[in-house]
């Protein structure tokens, strides 16, 4: 009897590290909620290929259904974070990874960054979501807002344009 309440209270303890499932991890775009072509999603991984070559960060985008089929008791925000890290998303060292996450059903998205990003890339990473990808989702774009949500992260997180300098007199 004691073993069998042991057991019990074993499987009641570790449901809730049973209670997410994590998609398998084949490619850097993961288009499980169907919202890409396949001629954009082929794009999407070479640009993200690009990417990678080219600065070093790693990009994964992820769509699904919706977060009740993944993480029952759980936040877009916890789910994302534990995502990136069971994928073991960018360099280990560097922890540079990307993740963008999108829940078809429920609406919802998140960007989810390796912990090496300052500041500044955090904020670069809030404009990509309002100014990027937002505004195309909102307008029923589900596909331009995820290719313009990538674009975003080279041009704002990644490799961002110098910020403006005071002018120097020419002394």
């Amino acid at each position: 009897m004691m073993r069998f309440l042991t057991l019990l209270a074993a499987l009641t303890l570790a449901h809730p590290l049973v209670a997410q499932t994590f998609p398998d991890r084949r490619a850097a775009i993961h288009d499980f909620a169907d919202l890409l072509e396949d001629d954009t999603a082929t794009r999407l991984e070479s640009r993200v290929a690009e990417i990678i070559d080219e600065h070093g960060a790693e990009v994964a985008v992820v769509t699904l259904s919706s977060l009740q089929f993944y993480a029952t008791d759980s936040t877009i925000e916890a789910y994302s974070r534990d995502l990136f890290n069971a994928w073991g998303l960018g360099d280990a060292d560097a922890n540079t990874g990307l993740l963008i996450l999108v829940f078809r059903d429920d609406r919802e998205v998140r960007l989810e960054m390796g912990s090496s990003w300052d500041e500044t890339a955090q904020d670069g990473g809030q404009t990509v979501l309002d100014e990027d990808m937002l505004p195309r989702f909102e307008a029923g774009d589900l596909p331009g807002g995820i290719e313009a949500g990538i674009e975003g992260l080279v041009t704002r997180v990644i490799d961002p344009a110098p910020q403006d300098t005071a002018p120097t007199d020419g002394d």
